[in-house]
C-alpha cells in the first residue's frame, strides 16, 4: 500500500525554490505530490491547477485554504 514512498519514481517540481518541496512520486498503485513549505510567508499554490483532480490526505493545518500555503505548511495529495 505505501510501497509508493519507498520505490516509487521520484520527480522534483521546483529545482530552483529554496523556499519550497515540491515533488511527486509515483507507481502503478499511485500518485502523490507533497509540498512543503519553509518561510513565514504565504504562497499561492498556483501548479496545484496543474496536477488536475487531487485528494488532499494530510496536512499540518486544522484549516486548509485550497490554493494558499499558510507559513510552514505541509501537504500531501493523492492525484486522483
Amino acid at each position: 500500500e505505501h510501497s509508493t514512498w519507498i520505490y516509487g519514481d521520484y520527480e522534483d517540481l521546483a529545482p530552483q525554490d529554496e523556499h519550497h518541496i515540491l515533488y511527486k512520486r509515483w507507481d502503478e498503485n499511485g500518485t502523490y505530490n507533497v509540498v512543503l513549505k519553509f518561510s513565514e510567508a504565504t504562497m499561492i499554490l498556483s501548479e496545484l491547477n496543474d496536477w488536475g483532480p487531487v485528494e488532499l490526505l494530510i496536512s499540518n493545518y486544522r484549516q486548509v485554504h485550497e490554493e494558499q500555503l499558510e507559513p510552514w505548511e505541509a501537504r500531501i495529495y493523492r492525484v486522483k
